[in-house]
């Protein structure tokens, strides 16, 4: 498995706006390396190790979670923080229908 730095690379020139993270491992620069993306737009996040903590590292206008350590919530604190979230995708088991409703509700209320 790579780690993020490695999928990031130090060759980037320009600013992405869109980023997937799929199935790499975790160190604790993981979460700084998402700094260089200012104008990230766009994040998938799939089977990764990411918990909660990813949240104050990002301000994009979709996110999908698929598989990854975060809760519901702090999903939803992230959300009532008043991220500027158009979209949110969740294809991961670890929601429960409950989660989800109450994800809808603060989401709806933002």
């Amino acid at each position: 498995q790579k780690s993020l730095i490695d999928l990031i690379g130090d060759k980037m020139v320009k600013p992405a706006s869109r980023l997937k993270i799929s199935e790499c491992q975790f160190d604790e620069k993981s979460y700084s390396e998402l700094k260089r993306f200012p104008q990230l737009e766009i994040l998938i996040i799939n089977n990764t190790p990411f918990d909660d903590n990813i949240f104050k590292w990002i301000n994009c206008r979709l996110l999908s979670i698929s598989g990854s350590k975060i809760t519901s919530k702090g999903l939803s604190d992230f959300i009532k923080s008043g991220a500027k979230l158009d979209e949110i995708s969740l294809t991961s088991e670890q929601f429960t229908e409950n989660d989800l409703l109450d994800l809808m509700m603060v989401y709806d209320q933002t």
